[in-house]
């Protein structure tokens, strides 16, 4: 694993404005981000290019981010990542646990928690 300035970050989310917002964010941070608008396509750019730890929205048109993590964790990836969603689902935590997520965020969310939950993820080394 890289230092963490040199850890790649992806961020999907079909929302253009919160993806900029969490993109922003992150490379505030000093971290290299990977910005995706669909699930379809974080798992492309992953399978060609892995990041270190990935952020998704749960609700995304097509294939959500359950399914997202469900796809890399049936492929053999552990890569860490982060469940974002905007309604508090007990159900979806569990599925999301499961399924290996470092965390899931309920939006909205600060700045904070989503560093702590990047760093976080960054330091359990899956990948």
């Amino acid at each position: 694993m890289p230092g963490y300035s040199q850890a790649t970050i992806a961020v999907a989310d079909d929302d253009e404005a919160v993806r900029e917002s969490l993109a922003a964010l992150i490379e505030a941070h000093g971290f290299r981000v990977r910005a995706f608008a669909s699930g379809r396509d974080l798992l492309k750019g992953h399978a060609e290019d892995p990041a270190h730890c990935i952020v998704l929205d749960h609700h995304m048109p097509e294939i959500t981010g359950l399914e997202v993590l469900r796809a890399l964790r049936d492929s053999g990836d552990s890569t860490p990542a982060i469940l974002l969603t905007g309604v508090p689902d007990s159900a979806l935590h569990a599925k999301a646990r499961m399924l290996g997520a470092h965390t899931v965020l309920y939006k909205p969310l600060t700045h904070a928690e989503l560093m702590v939950a990047v760093h976080g993820a960054l330091a359990t080394g899956k990948r």
